[in-house]
């Protein structure tokens, strides 16, 4: 039998917060959602909220994990749980 070798690649991250307004991120694998109140993505297999007052993406590029926003920022909250997808999408996306 063939053994396979799973190499769990992390990338490097990097945040930036200026002037609580205008938020730089790179490392990032998938965004789950965005609105004006939560921005949600995946870095390194860990969920990320971003929340705030009239947030918007400015640049998102998840080729090369970089994301850019503008909006008031007032939490940025790491969680090690792994976001679950919808049942549905698990099973026919």
């Amino acid at each position: 039998m063939e053994e396979k070798n799973h190499i769990n690649t992390v990338k490097n991250t990097k945040l930036t917060l200026t002037n609580q307004n205008q938020l730089c991120l790179t490392g990032i694998s998938k965004v789950i959602t965005s609105t004006e109140n939560v921005i949600m993505l995946v870095i390194n297999g860990q969920t990320v909220n971003i929340e705030g007052e009239k947030l918007s993406v400015k640049k998102l590029d998840v080729e090369n994990g970089i994301l850019e926003a503008e909006g008031t920022v007032t939490a940025i909250k790491y969680s090690h749980a792994k976001h679950k997808e919808n049942f549905f999408k698990r099973v026919f996306g």
